[in-house]
Formats: structure tokens, C-alpha cells, sequence
């Protein structure tokens, strides 16, 4: 892997980059983490089987999904018995919004949004590969990512801006990244404030998350072992950390 700066470099001078990020399904997340990940573009785009991955090279394939991680089910069915795939999903730890006018072509400033993202941004959509998280080979990578997203006022109310199509997402510099290799990492899911036993609701609350991304996040700790049911008090169910 190479640094932020020297992969942004190296991913605008690509001939995919002239032909304007963002104007095709691949934005620029998707294409600059090609060259995060693999600065040789030659590992790029490699077919495997009927399939072409990501990125293919010494470490295995990597494959990169900014959203929608149940569309990798068939290609994961299909790499994971032939070599270790690493599935990078990004999450916007910090956001930063600005708006383009479609008629003159001007950008606004952007602004910083007060939400920031967390390893529970990827629950929903980890728990459509929860069957996965046990299978050899199956690694997660989050990227905690400072971004900029780009609107098109091009929506109906607000100047524009209700209902307003997003355009791109351009990486402004790194946060944080964390790699699960083996399922004992998925501990890093267990909120510190949590107690030695707990209902989904308690989760809920020491994760600060909504109650179903709370009995999502149970689910997939209780398949990776990290937890275990432990009866019930009154008529919520009780877990207990392993």
C-alpha cells in the first residue's frame, strides 16, 4: 500500500481518470482505492474465472464495494476457493457537502456535516455476508475516510436541494483503518461501556446505534463467537460476552 497523497497522484494520472471520475458506475472512492491498495494498474481489473476482480496480486484479491456488499455473494461463492479476498468497504468519517449548479457550473464552498461515521455504518449492509465472516479466507477492511460529497442542485425544493442527485465522493485524506482477518477481530464490535451481560436494547445504547442496527451487530457477534445467549430478564433476551 502506498500513502494518501502518492495514490491520489497516481490514480488522476490514470487513463481512467482522464476519462472523468465519476461520469461512469465507478466513482472516484472506487478508483482511487484501486491504487491505494495496488499502485501497479497491471493488477487491476484481473479475471478470475468468469469474474474479474479488483485487484489481484500477491496478497489475494481485493475487492472494493462503496456499497451493496450483497452483490459481491457470487463473486466471493466463486474467489474464496481459490485465494484469500479482502472485501475494503469506506466509511465517511468525516463529510464535507458541497453543491454544484448544473446550469453555471458553480461549486459551492463545503461545508462540514456534524455526523460522523463509525464501524457500525457498515453493519447493515456486513449483515447480508454474515454467512461469510467463518468462511477461510474472508477478510473486511474499513477505511475511515475525511470526504467530500458532491450534489447537483438539481432537486425541487431548498434552491435545489431536496431530492437533489449526488454526483461524487471524493477522498480528501485518511481517519483511520481497521482489518478484520480472522473472526476473533470482530470483538472490536463490542462497545467498552457495554456490561458482562446485556439485552440488545442495553447494546443499543453503548454503541449509540438504532435498536436494528443493535440486533444486527447481536447476530454477527453471536456468529463469530464473541458472545452467547444468556437466558432472559422479563422478557428481553440477555447475552453474555464470551
Amino acid at each position: 500500500m502506498r500513502d494518501f497523497e502518492q495514490a491520489l497522484a497516481l490514480a488522476s494520472r490514470s487513463p481512467r481518470a482522464e476519462s472523468g471520475i465519476g461520469s461512469v458506475s465507478e466513482g472516484s472512492r472506487h478508483h482511487f482505492f484501486k491504487f491505494y491498495f495496488e499502485p501497479d494498474a497491471d493488477f487491476h481489473e484481473v479475471g478470475v474465472g468468469r469474474y474479474f476482480a479488483d485487484i489481484r496480486n500477491e496478497d489475494g484479491i481485493i475487492e472494493i464495494q462503496t456499497r451493496a456488499l450483497y452483490r459481491l455473494k457470487p463473486k466471493l461463492d466463486a474467489f474464496l476457493p481459490l485465494d484469500a479476498v479482502t472485501v475494503v468497504y469506506p466509511i465517511a468519517a468525516v463529510k464535507r457537502l458541497s453543491w454544484l449548479d448544473p446550469k453555471t457550473g458553480e461549486k459551492s464552498a463545503p461545508r462540514r456535516s456534524p455526523k460522523k461515521g463509525t464501524r457500525y455504518d457498515c453493519v447493515r449492509e456486513l449483515y447480508a455476508l454474515r454467512d461469510y465472516l467463518l468462511r477461510d479466507g474472508f477478510r473486511l477492511c474499513l477505511v475511515f475516510l475525511e470526504l467530500e460529497e458532491v450534489r447537483l442542485k438539481n432537486g425541487w425544493g431548498n434552491g435545489g436541494k431536496r431530492g437533489s442527485e449526488r454526483m461524487d465522493r471524493l477522498p480528501l485524506g485518511f481517519c483511520d483503518i481497521e482489518f478484520y482477518n480472522e473472526p476473533a477481530d470482530y470483538g472490536l464490535f463490542l462497545p467498552d461501556a457495554l456490561p458482562p451481560e446485556f439485552t440488545a436494547a442495553e447494546f443499543a445504547s453503548a454503541a449509540h446505534v438504532t435498536p436494528m442496527i443493535a440486533g444486527m451487530t447481536v447476530n454477527l457477534l453471536l456468529r463469530t463467537g464473541h458472545i452467547a445467549p444468556g437466558g432472559k430478564r422479563g422478557r428481553a433476551l440477555l447475552y453474555r460476552k464470551i
